[in-house]
This record gives structure tokens, sequence and C-alpha cells, in this order.
């Protein structure tokens, strides 16, 4: 008698999947009904993973409220080599069905691997979440076992490769097969189920004397606060790619590369609306960061956050090869920026292509800083740039004069303007601490590391705006 219709207008806040209630109604046999079949199969099937839960917190860590999040020896581990998706099938086998059942009650369960249910689906799972994150990309193989549950009830014998239960074996596979087709319906396989986002550490916070300049810094310009930061936006089972840059030296004894808030801004916001977000770049493996950028004083409350979180450091050090990748899989493409993109973004055929191929998917596209230098080097479907006559802005020449960095390769304002783009920007007496971002149709760009959340804003409101009014 439950409604689903009313159970997903009544359901928490924190649950955004009610899929179709399949299976059958078994009252009838809890009642001692004869409608229910004595032999009818009983099946069963989950693709969540069960042996870790959500956070990974064991019993005791939750009965200590050390659970947000739980400490490393708190921590449930589990083997990187174990699947967590099960199916199982109880159903009573005559001799008649196969010969060895001699009517008795048989346990089929079969543990398997999903990819479309991994941490990032289809790519690779986070198989151990301990005190270093283990994922794996291949398949486990699936695992078997057969139970004879009227002689051995407590399931103490595993008869799977028992040589005399050959047609038991085939019988049971083929009324598995028939119950899965039954039970489970078309549109859930496979289900789109939500991301599983480990729970990160406290941030890292500089000492007082540090918050305080950081204050001041803020109030020139710095890392400003978002005036229409919307905290309500949620994007479940969406899929970001921030794409950074793999080039570490400015010149002999200078390192540069990614200038961090410019990645952990947007990676923030997206995370917490509750999107899958990938790390690439255009070589892959490991991505620089400007060390200037996480200086005490310098870097953003983000990155306090990035410096503690285990997770994404994983991911920053390695990093998709972004011709690895399908743009399909995305729904947001955003450029992140850094001296470094400098040297490597429009330089990188892989890289123009895949941006190519994700503007002519209509998927939503961004950057800041140096990151629109990709956007120089990609075409538009009709061969032509694709930001000629289009409204964006990056770093200005302007601000590399003030910085004294003019021997990196590209300069952004320059490299656009040189195809075709409308270059607009704002300025201050520095331009560092100026902030502009500009959205034109499904493209939105920012001056510098200040437009950074407002970039990241704006591309999940895009999204928003393209998903149908009703489900």
């Amino acid at each position: 008698g439950a409604a689903p219709a009313a159970l997903a207008a009544a359901r928490p806040g924190w649950s955004s999947v009610v899929p179709p209630l399949p299976g059958r109604d078994l009252l009838g046999g809890a009642a001692g009904s004869a409608a229910v079949a004595r032999n009818r199969p009983v099946y069963v099937m989950t693709r969540d993973n069960m042996l870790e839960g959500d956070h990974g917190a064991s019993g005791l860590a939750r009965r200590l409220k050390r659970d947000k999040p739980a400490p490393v020896p708190l921590r449930i581990r589990v083997p990187a080599h174990v699947a967590s998706s099960f199916e199982g099938l109880v159903v009573r086998v005559v001799d008649a069905d196969a010969a060895g059942g001699v009517g008795h009650l048989w346990k089929l369960v079969r543990v398997f691997d999903d990819p479309a249910t991994w941490t990032e689906p289809g790519v690779r799972h986070l198989a151990a979440d301990g005190a270093v994150p283990v994922y794996r990309s291949e398949p486990i193989d699936d695992q078997w076992e057969l139970y004879d549950l009227t002689s051995n009830p407590i399931e103490s014998e595993n008869r799977w490769t028992d040589p005399d239960l050959d047609a038991v074996r085939a019988h049971l596979l083929s009324v598995m097969k028939a119950e899965r087709a039954r039970a489970v319906p078309e549109r859930n396989q496979p289900w789109p189920y939500e991301s599983r986002h480990p729970v990160t550490p406290p941030a890292e916070k500089p000492p007082p004397p540090a918050r305080l300049l950081r204050r001041l810094v803020q109030r020139l310009g710095m890392h400003p606060e978002d005036p229409n930061a919307d905290p309500s936006l949620s994007l479940p089972l969406r899929r970001a790619l921030i794409i950074c840059t793999n080039h570490a030296w400015l010149d002999v004894g200078q390192p540069t590369g990614l200038f961090a808030s410019e990645m952990t801004g947007p990676y923030y916001l997206f995370a917490d609306a509750g999107m899958s977000v990938d790390i690439a770049s255009p070589a892959g493996g490991l991505v620089p960061v400007d060390p200037l950028s996480i200086k005490l004083v310098l870097r953003s409350k983000e990155d306090d956050r990035f410096l503690a979180d285990d997770e994404l450091k994983d991911k920053v050090n390695q990093s998709w090869a972004v011709g690895e990748l399908d743009m399909a899989d995305y729904d947001i493409v955003y450029l992140a920026g850094g001296w470094g993109a400098a040297f490597d973004f429009a330089d990188s055929e892989v890289l123009a292509d895949q941006v190519s191929r994700a503007h002519a998917l209509d998927k939503v596209l961004g950057g800041v800083c140096h990151g629109p230098l990709a956007l120089a080097a990609a075409q538009a479907p009709d061969g032509e740039p694709l930001v000629k006559g289009r409204s964006v802005t990056a770093v200005t020449d302007k601000q590399v004069r003030e910085l004294g960095i003019e021997s990196t390769l590209r300069h952004p304002e320059t490299e656009l303007r040189r195809v075709g783009a409308r270059f607009e920007s704002e300025t201050r007496f520095r331009d560092p601490l100026a902030n502009h971002w500009v959205v034109d149709g499904r493209l939105v760009t920012g001056q510098n590391q200040n437009a950074a959340p407002m970039v990241a804003r704006e591309m999940m409101r895009l999204v928003l705006s393209s998903e149908p009014t009703s489900q």
C-alpha cells in the first residue's frame, strides 16, 4: 500500500533519490496465506558500499562520538580486493528441477564489482579509506557462495566448488538470472547513485597574526567573499572536471604552477553541492602548486581545507591525463590558472581538442586567470576560434607587467584578443586585487583568483538552468 510518489514528496532533505519499489508483496506469506507459494524464490540485491558505510566510521567511533571524521585507528578498513555489491537467491530445489536438490532450501550468493557505482563511476573506486586512500580501476572478479540451508542453516560450508552439485548450480544461476530480470527495473540498470564523499578533516588554520593580516589583504581585494553566494545550490549525480597545469618552473630557481585557490575554491563549491569532481592536467600525474599561493597570508580558507584534505591531495598528485577522459561524462569543465598554465595550456593540442569537444557537446565551460588560454587554442564546430566574438576575461597584460612576470610564453589578454574575443576586465591600483567575471552563454570566465568562487557559482547555475523542470 505504500505510494512511491507520496514517499518522494515527504523524503528527508538528505535523500535525493527515491527509486521505484520493485519486488513482491510478502504480507500474505507473513499472515500464513496459501497465496504465497512455498517454493517461491526470494531474491535480494544491493549496490551499496555496505562494508564501509558512508564515512568509514566504526561502531566504536560512533559510540565515542568521534565519527566526524573518525580518527584513523577508529576507521573501518576494507581490503582493496573486496567488492561491495551483492545479490542473493534462496529457493527450494527438488530433484525434478535439478539432480541433487533433494527438496532442500538452497542459497546462492554473488559478490560483484559494479563500475557504475564506483566512487568515480566507470573510472576508479575508493577501495579503502584508511590512513592512505587506496583506489582501484579494474573490476574485481565475481565471488560465489552456495549453501544448503536445510542441512547447514548456519552457512558454515560453502559448496560452490562441490563437483556433485553441477546441476544445482546451473539451476540456481538460471533462477537468479530470471529473478534479476523480474525484480530490477530496467531504469535501475544501473541506477545513477549518489557520489560518496569521504569526510574532510578540519581545515588547517593559520595562527592569529596571519589571520589578522589575511583579513587586511582581503579588504584590499584578495579573495573577496562572493556577494551572491548560494549555499542552497545542489547538483547530486552531476560531474565536474577541473583541469590544471603540469608546468612547475618560471625560471631557474623560480617555482610556479597552479595558483591553489583557483582550484580549491571551485572544487569545494562543486563537491559541497554534491558533484563528483575529477582533477586532470595536460600530461596527467603531478599538478605542481605554486608555493607562493599557499603562504599563510595569501592563501584562502579553501586552501586551508585543501591542506588537511588527503583525498584532494591524492587527486592533485595523481591527476588524470585529460586526453584519456571523455568530455561527455562531465557537466562542467573548468580551467584553473596559475603562471604554470602560461606554458602548457595554450600549446597543448590534446587540451585544445578536449575543450573543443566539450564545447561541441554543449558542456558548461569556464576558467580563471591563465586558464582561459586553453579557450584561446580551442575551436568551435565550424572551425572558427571558440571565443571569437564572445565576451571573456582573464589575466590582464597590466597585471603581468605589475608582477614582472613577462617571461611566460603566453599572456591571456593578448592571446584572447588575437583570436577575436571581446576582452573585458576591471582595474585597480594593482590588478591582482581587481575582480571581474563574465557570463557569455555557457561560457564563464574570471579575471584572476579573486573571481574563482563567482565563476564556479555561475557555472553551477547554468547546469541547473538546463535541467528539466519535472523529474
